[in-house]
């Protein structure tokens, strides 16, 4: 996930590296035209844009791996007031998000097995197979889907239900941290 971060902090990188004019010239694509003009502001600029998104972006998988469900339940549908079938269906993706990429991998080791090469250095083949190979997982997280919303009747879920789950304040440890992340990421 991280790597796939990069690519994109890259490709906004170059995107914003040439449309920022303010600056002195530290380099043009090709000089003859006028074209690609790269400044030393404008490089500035995007680099801080790009390692903010990866920063940024980067810790929500893992705050989303060492966070319980009930607090993330709680802060959602109690601080948030997000009602309780958005607060499901978020918690619901969010579960299924590292179930999917095991299946996914899974998937790949079994088409391997049957001499299926999805090695390939061409990322546009690798998602290509990739797409094709998505179909029986899809077909495995329907059905779980399913179970799933069975499960959840029989318990008695409704949507509209007005009850909110009790709110977990954070402790001073836990808000020390965040004041920390605050200011590295404004930095």
């Amino acid at each position: 996930m991280l790597l796939a971060l990069f690519v994109g902090a890259i490709t906004l990188t170059l995107f914003q590296i040439f449309s920022i004019s303010e600056g002195s010239t530290v380099f043009t694509l090709i000089p003859p035209l006028g074209f690609g003009r790269v400044t030393d502001r404008g490089l500035q600029m995007s680099l801080l844009m790009s390692l903010r998104m990866v920063a940024s972006v980067g810790v929500i998988p893992l705050a989303v791996a060492l966070t319980p469900s009930t607090q993330i339940v709680s802060l959602v549908s109690g601080t948030f007031r997000l009602s309780p079938a958005y607060t499901c269906v978020l918690i619901t993706a969010l579960r299924f998000i590292p179930t999917f990429g095991e299946r996914m991998g899974k998937v790949l080791e079994a088409e391997a097995c049957r001499g299926y090469r999805a090695d390939t250095a061409n990322p546009f083949r690798k998602i290509g197979m990739i797409l094709r190979l998505s179909l029986p997982l899809l077909v495995t997280c329907v059905r779980d889907v399913d179970s799933q919303a069975l499960s959840l009747e029989a318990r008695g879920f409704s949507p509209d239900s007005k009850t909110r789950p009790a709110a977990i304040k954070p402790d001073d440890f836990e808000l020390a941290v965040l004041g920390c992340v605050v200011v590295v990421i404004r930095i």
